[in-house]
C-alpha cells in the first residue's frame, strides 16, 4: 500500500532533496577513467548509484564510465536526451554503451530515438517501466503522469525501431512499480535476475555479474 501512494509526494521529496544537495555543494557527477568503454550510466527519479556499488566496480574494473548529475528528473525525457547528446559530443566519445536505471532507461531511449543507433554499442534497461507503471493514486495529476500505461511519450518510444542485439533489458522477479512485462521490449535479450523489489533489482550481485559479461 506505501508503494501506491508515493508517487504524490515524490515531486515534493526529489525537489527538497535536490535542492539541499545544492545548497551543501554535493553533486553526483562522477567519472572514472579506464581502457573499457565508455559507458555512462543514467540513474532513476531520485538518488544516484553510489547505494549500489557501481563506483567501485568501475575503478576495479578500469571502466571509462561518466555518471551525470541531473539533480531533479522532472523535466521532459527530451531535455535529458539532449544532455546526454551534449555530454558525448563534449567528450568525444565513440561506440558507447548506455546503461539506464528505471527512469534512466526511459531517457536511454528517447536518447535513441533522438539520434539514432550509429554512435550506440548497446544500451542496458534496468527495471525500465517501458510499457508503463502500476495506475498509482493521483500520478495523473503529477509532472510523471507520462510513466502511466499507454501515455503518448511512452507510445512513442515503445514504436522505436532497434537493433535486437544491442538492447538488454533486465527485471528482477517482482517490482512493487511494475510488472515485469512492462520491463520487456519484444525482441530485445532479457535478463530476469533472482530479486524482489524495485532497487533490489540494482545491487551489485544482480547486476555486476550481467557487467562483466556485457560490457
Amino acid at each position: 500500500m506505501l508503494s501506491y501512494l508515493l508517487f504524490p509526494f515524490l515531486e515534493i521529496y526529489i525537489i527538497v532533496s535536490s535542492r539541499v544537495k545544492y545548497l551543501l555543494g554535493i553533486s553526483e557527477d562522477y567519472h572514472t577513467p579506464g581502457q573499457n568503454g565508455p559507458v555512462i550510466f543514467l540513474s532513476g527519479i531520485v538518488g544516484g548509484w553510489s547505494k549500489f556499488g557501481l563506483t567501485k566496480y568501475l575503478k576495479n574494473h578500469d571502466v571509462n564510465a561518466y555518471l551525470p548529475n541531473f539533480g531533479v528528473k522532472s523535466k521532459p525525457l527530451d531535455y535529458y536526451a539532449t544532455e546526454i547528446h551534449k555530454l558525448v559530443r563534449r567528450k568525444n566519445l565513440h561506440n558507447v554503451t548506455i546503461v539506464g536505471r528505471s527512469l534512466g532507461g526511459l531517457i536511454t531511449l528517447k536518447y535513441a530515438q533522438k539520434y539514432g543507433w550509429d554512435n550506440i554499442k548497446n544500451i542496458f534497461l534496468v527495471a525500465t517501466p517501458i510499457y508503463g507503471v502500476r495506475k498509482f493514486p493521483l500520478l495523473k495529476y503529477t509532472r510523471f503522469k507520462y510513466l502511466l500505461p499507454n501515455s503518448p511519450e511512452l507510445v512513442s518510444l515503445q514504436s522505436l525501431k532497434f537493433p535486437p542485439k544491442k538492447v538488454i533489458c533486465i527485471h528482477g522477479k517482482w517490482d512493487q512499480f511494475m510488472p515485469s512485462q512492462n520491463t520487456i521490449f519484444p525482441g530485445s535479450k532479457t535478463i530476469k535476475v533472482n530479486a524482489v523489489g524495485h532497487n533490489i533489482t540494482g545491487l551489485p550481485k544482480n547486476l555486476h555479474p550481467i557487467y562483466d559479461k556485457y560490457l
